[in-house]
């Protein structure tokens, strides 16, 4: 397939990011930190993928995640393909560290994955060698994660790819849109976009895709796996010990923190039993973050040094226990909702039935927040100049009525498994579009 200028100048800009920037800035973090040379020879495209498994019907598929959320769709997706193809061999890369970590967790329980690597960076040659290498049956990149020449080399290797519970964040789709021409003939090499809602599938349309394999299925978030078994023992019957409330705010940003401790110094003056635990989006900030609780005179620990006796303040610093934490809180607050970063996924909380707060900045998730509120299953917070006011009122609202809470919780699950099962509809979607190894 001939390489057009604009694939030409975006490989040249991509092999120029790559060799002055990228690889340059991931040496230094594995100097720094000590961690495995092997993930730059991933980033790069060098990775060897495992001999195939020899079984019977020898279905190797790709799948690809790029951080914790999408890494957790992508198990429901997997374990609902294995049910089709018991003998399907999966291959799951990340975009980033914390994807990374959770890909590996997940490999653990889930028997189909074979491999967990890096995404190269998308460089022309590189991308293409290294999907020739791993020779896929099927490439399924689980939302948007949009990649010219790795999308390109798909396409002229002859590997089916499908786009699963795809989305376009609002802010992105005028962009996308104005480089139609370049765009339309990047998604020519999907053979199938499943995408969460009517606004993804307009945006998909506008920015190139052919509108006949656009399909609105629906959150293949709600299928996502509990994950209980990430609270190590010793935590889980520290926290269940301690019949003190607990707020949870997950997956937060700069400024949040701040906001949501100088909120909770103010509501333990009602609640002087309160506890708090803070996620940040990304761990390695918790011990700045626990360094700021204990300046305001909290008691604060760390996940990471194991159970500790009478905190005021914990600071998870490690991918995996959010989710299931979230099942031992009165409420969960939800991140980069306060932070105008456009919030992120409410429905792990709702899956275990909590109540559930949520900023103005919710964006990302617009038609989730919006269904859940119209059910009464999620607070929503006004948009404000005194967040600080704003998220104490509710929370203390919250706290003082725990019929209130277990109402918003079950509603807030009820409408969740309303619409589980589309990990199967995906499933379904894909391999209907495959066949069989021998009627493709």
């Amino acid at each position: 397939m001939n390489r057009s200028l604009p694939f030409v100048a975006y490989d040249m800009a991509a092999s120029t990011a790559v060799h002055a920037v990228l690889g340059p800035i991931e040496r230094l973090r594995i100097w720094k930190s000590g961690s495995r040379i092997a993930a730059l020879d991933e980033r790069m495209g060098r990775w060897q993928p495992p001999p195939r498994r020899p079984t019977s019907q020898g279905r190797r598929f790709l799948v690809h995640a790029v951080s914790v959320g999408e890494v957790a769709a992508a198990g429901a997706l997997i374990t609902a393909l294995g049910e089709t193809v018991p003998e399907l061999s999966v291959i799951l890369s990340t975009g980033n560290r914390e994807g990374r970590a959770a890909a590996e967790s997940l490999r653990r329980v889930c028997p189909a994955i074979e491999a967990v690597t890096y995404l190269p960076w998308d460089r022309g040659r590189a991308v293409r060698e290294w999907l020739e290498r791993m020779a896929p049956e099927a490439m399924i990149v689980v939302e948007t994660e949009i990649w010219p020449n790795l999308f390109r080399a798909s396409g002229e290797l002859g590997v089916p790819l499908f786009i699963v519970n795809g989305r376009i964040y609002p802010r992105d789709a005028a962009r996308y849109a104005l480089a139609r021409r370049f765009f339309s003939r990047v998604l020519d090499a999907a053979s199938w976009i499943g995408v969460q809602s009517i606004e993804d599938r307009n945006a998909f349309v506008r920015m190139g895709a052919d509108a006949d394999r656009v399909e609105v299925v629906g959150h293949l978030k709600a299928d996502s796996p509990s994950r209980e078994a990430e609270i190590p023992d010793g935590w889980r019957a520290r926290i269940e010990a301690d019949p003190s409330p607990l707020v949870i705010a997950g997956s937060t940003h700069h400024p949040e923190e701040r906001i949501l401790l100088e909120a909770f110094r103010e509501l333990r003056a009602s609640l002087p039993d309160l506890r708090l635990i803070l996620a940040p989006r990304h761990p390695d900030r918790a011990v700045r973050l626990r360094r700021r609780a204990e300046a305001m005179s909290f008691s604060a620990a760390l996940w990471s040094s194991g159970p500790a006796p009478d905190w005021e303040v914990l600071l998870i610093d490690r991918i995996g226990p959010l989710a299931a934490l979230s099942g031992l809180a009165d409420v969960v607050v939800i991140g980069g909702s306060l932070a105008r970063r456009g919030g992120h996924n409410p429905l792990e909380a709702a899956a275990y039935g909590r109540s559930i707060v949520i900023g103005p900045s919710y964006e990302h998730f617009k038609d989730v927040v919006e269904e859940l509120n119209e059910a009464g299953g999620i607070r929503v917070l006004p948009m404000t100049d005194d967040p600080v006011e704003a998220i104490r009122v509710s929370l203390l609202e919250l706290l003082a009525d725990s019929d209130q809470r277990r109402a918003m919780g079950q509603r807030a699950r009820d409408l969740l498994r309303s619409h589980q099962g589309m990990a199967e509809r995906y499933a379904r979607s894909v391999m209907t579009r495959l066949g069989t190894p021998d009627q493709p």
